[in-house]
C-alpha cells in the first residue's frame, strides 16, 4: 500500500455539517477500497490565487490516505463526481517526501556556500 495525500477545496459557503458529511463519505469510500485515513487537517478558509467557478475563497482539507494502486484509481474516479468540491489534488506522498529532501540538500548547499564566502571575506 502507498501513502497518498488529498487536498480538497470546497466552496467557501460550505457549512461544518457539509465538511463533516464529505469526510464521513470519504472514510467509507477509503474503507471500501481496503485503505485507511491516516490524518485529516482542516486548513479552514483561504483566498484562492484565481477564481474557480466564480469562487474567490475556498475551504481547504488535507487528508493523508493509505491505499493500494487500484483503490487510488477508483478514488480518483469518485472524486471527479463529487459535487461538493470545487478543486482537488491527489498525489503520492513518497514523491512529496523526495522533493522535500531534495530541497533540503539544496538549502544546505546554499548555506555552505554562504558560510565559505563569509569566511573568505573576513580573512581578506
Amino acid at each position: 500500500m502507498k501513502t497518498y495525500e488529498l487536498i480538497a477545496v470546497m466552496d467557501a459557503k460550505a457549512t461544518a455539517a457539509k465538511k463533516k458529511s464529505f469526510q464521513e463519505k470519504l472514510e467509507k469510500q477509503v474503507a471500501a477500497f481496503g485503505g485507511k485515513i491516516l490524518e485529516t487537517v482542516d486548513w479552514g478558509q483561504k483566498t484562492l490565487a484565481y477564481p474557480i467557478a466564480k469562487n474567490t475563497t475556498g475551504v481547504f482539507l488535507i487528508i493523508s490516505l493509505e491505499l493500494d494502486g487500484k483503490g487510488a484509481k477508483d478514488m480518483l474516479a469518485r472524486l471527479r463526481l463529487e459535487d461538493s468540491l470545487i478543486r482537488y489534488l491527489f498525489i503520492t506522498k513518497e514523491e512529496n517526501i523526495h522533493m522535500k529532501s531534495h530541497l533540503r540538500k539544496s538549502i544546505e548547499t546554499t548555506e555552505a556556500k554562504e558560510e565559505a564566502t563569509e569566511t573568505n571575506d573576513k580573512e581578506s
